[in-house]
């Protein structure tokens, strides 16, 4: 129904289906027996440690001074600036979609994009570790039992006139 209705309102409209599925760097791994879905970015977090050079892993994603500011502690230089508000928005994309175990320390880092120090690249490389070391990591949603589970998504970049896009869910 969903597929004609959407068919009939805008046009052609493409369809993956099967057991593995990729959409939006996000694997859908479904287990129709269990009437479950498993979601991991593997590629996407491959490639964020890949470009922060991060090769060592940490068994949690923040230590105890998460929340905790040193006032003395060295702005980043300009470069590292734009490379610190680069990984942050990639892993708050990650964060919000498959791996919620890390949005603590990342919508906290998300707070110093203005003016991130050293001492704020530093929690973000303990969080980049902790990928580094739970990379296979994945979100399951499981449905009762005889309820299957049909997931609907649809992004749209660049649609709005500062340049932003719009993604949808249906689930």
């Amino acid at each position: 129904w969903l597929s004609n209705h959407l068919t009939t309102k805008f046009g052609e409209i493409s369809q993956h289906t099967g057991d593995r599925v990729s959409y939006l760097g996000i694997a859908l791994e479904f287990d129709k027996q269990n009437g479950s879905v498993s979601m991991s970015m593997p590629k996407h977090i491959k490639d964020i440690l890949l470009a922060t050079k991060t090769n060592r892993t940490s068994t949690v994603p923040y230590g105890a001074d998460l929340f905790k500011e040193d006032a003395d502690s060295p702005s980043l230089e300009l470069q590292e600036k734009d490379g610190f508000r680069s990984v942050i928005a990639s892993l708050l994309y990650i964060a919000k979609r498959v791996r919620p175990d890390i949005l603590l320390p990342v919508q906290y880092l998300s707070t110093k994009v203005a003016s991130p120090t050293q001492q704020h690249k530093l929690k973000l490389q303990k969080a980049l570790q902790y990928l580094a070391g739970t990379l296979e990591f994945k979100i399951r949603i499981e449905a009762d039992e005889g309820l299957p589970v049909l997931a609907h998504v649809d992004a749209s970049y660049g649609c709005y006139a500062d340049g932003k896009g719009q993604t949808g869910v249906y689930v």
